[in-house]
């Protein structure tokens, strides 16, 4: 159901004005049957808000009445701002009334009409430099929307642009029995299972394999980039998204030569599938590759989850590590990253604690090869030259017999999530029994 565009003149007369009051008679048609779409089966509805293309999307639902009432319901960290008072953010639920109307523009338009604290929170102009959440603009809010045009309605979907920005938008009705506060809820905690601040980079994969690089993906506002660019500093772009109760979409659809992706459904091993196309995902990328390898990411070893000869060769190490006044020495960690001084190269590290207080770093750096997709086998390519690491790795076969334990191998990763891989299984390829896991710092 779409408005169609009325024509007009300079010329007056009796034929123009007719046509005149057939286009005024017809906007209040479709305004009545709007505001019968937005109040039947019990009026209940999600709206994908965003206020603007620099902020997250955020999820409101709302209850319209015959009456003009309608109940506003919301959960995020801006209501936080409301709700706590102080300037201080944190996640909040909040739920006012207030009232609404469709009026009559150039088309049928959805407004807002008295001040509801947790919606109009976008639109008020109000100095809101230097807020914990966000900063705003001075003297200017968010800029968001409080008034829609009604562009057109389908398949319990009605699809909106802010009258003042001209932001694209949906709304999908809900069950008449719906909760708000429980909706709302399982949208927070479902919005944990998809991008994590410990994974530095994801992938829009496309069908053509070539990609798209997100950085900064957990705020769902994320700089872009693509993975061909030779320099992507000044060809990258800004996206911004939301997470719904069941789905990932951006704002507006992103484009890759003759793609065009925007809607996305989480899947069994954690990426994201493209409902658009059924083909792109979204996810870290390889595990080793894309994931452990990345010279941004650091891991740690969950020592307790060694099994095989790598805990053989752990236990060793610690049974022959000597005491420090009466202190006895151990292995606190081992740790994967990347040493950009005073060489760049990939590395492992096994930390020791020495004393309470204090604690070495044994640095010794490795090559990577990958025989396949989420294998990896480091090739060991010398040390730091540090005295302590010479020392205590011609001293201890224990030291020795752990790195040649991690090294030797080609080890296959898995995880419970593609697209935030925070915690990742390494097993030997050759030997099952030799497994570590390890999780990002």
């Amino acid at each position: 159901m779409i408005l169609p565009l009325v024509a007009t003149s300079c010329f007056k007369n009796e034929e123009e004005d007719i046509f005149d009051n057939s286009a005024a008679e017809r906007l209040n048609e479709i305004s009545a049957e709007y505001a019968d779409i937005l109040t039947s089966q019990g009026g209940k509805w999600a709206l994908e808000y965003f206020a603007s293309e620099g902020m997250q999307g955020f999820v409101y639902v709302m209850t319209f009445r015959p009456n003009g009432t309608v109940t506003i319901s919301g959960e995020n960290p801006y209501i936080g701002l409301v709700v706590n008072g102080n300037g201080q953010t944190s996640m909040a639920y909040g739920s006012a009334d207030s009232q609404w109307d469709i009026i009559r523009d150039n088309g049928p338009v959805l407004s807002f009409s008295t001040y509801n604290k947790f919606f109009h929170l976008f639109s008020t102009p109000e100095d809101l430099t230097g807020a914990a959440f966000g900063s705003g603009l001075s003297g200017r809010g968010y800029e968001g929307d409080y008034e829609f045009t009604l562009m057109k309605y389908s398949n319990d979907t009605l699809y909106i642009d802010g009258k003042k920005r001209a932001l694209s938008m949906i709304m999908v009705r809900l069950p008449e029995n719906t909760d708000d506060r429980t909706y709302l809820d399982e949208i927070v905690a479902a919005s944990d299972g998809y991008f994590s601040p410990k994974i530095p980079r994801a992938f829009v994969t496309y069908p053509s394999g070539d990609r798209h690089v997100l950085t900064g993906a957990s705020n769902l506002v994320m700089t872009v980039y693509d993975e061909k660019s030779e320099d992507p500093l000044t060809t990258s772009f800004s996206a911004n998204a939301i997470i719904s109760h069941s789905s990932f979409a951006f704002m507006k659809p992103l484009t890759y030569g003759e793609y065009s992706v925007q809607h996305f459904l989480p899947q069994e091993d954690g990426s994201l599938l493209c409902l658009d196309d059924n083909k792109t995902t979204i996810s870290a990328g390889d595990l080793t590759k894309d994931c452990f390898t990345d010279t941004l990411q650091e891991w740690t070893s969950d020592l307790k989850a060694f099994t095989g000869p790598l805990k053989a060769a752990l236990d060793e190490l610690n049974s022959q590590l000597p005491k420090t006044n009466g202190f006895q020495r151990y292995v606190q960690a081992v740790n994967f990253g990347y040493a950009r001084y005073p060489v760049q190269k990939l590395t492992i590290t096994v930390v020791v604690q020495v004393t309470k207080q204090s604690k070495m770093s044994l640095v010794f750096y490795y090559e990577p090869t990958f025989p396949s997709a989420d294998q990896l086998k480091m090739t060991l390519a010398g040390n730091d030259g540090g005295q302590m690491t010479t020392t205590y790795y011609e001293t201890y076969s224990g030291l020795r017999n752990l790195l040649d334990d991690i090294a030797s191998p080609t080890f296959k990763f898995s995880t419970a999530s593609r697209l935030a891989p925070v915690e990742m299984k390494m097993v030997d390829s050759g030997n099952a029994e030799n497994t570590m896991v390890v999780k990002a710092k």
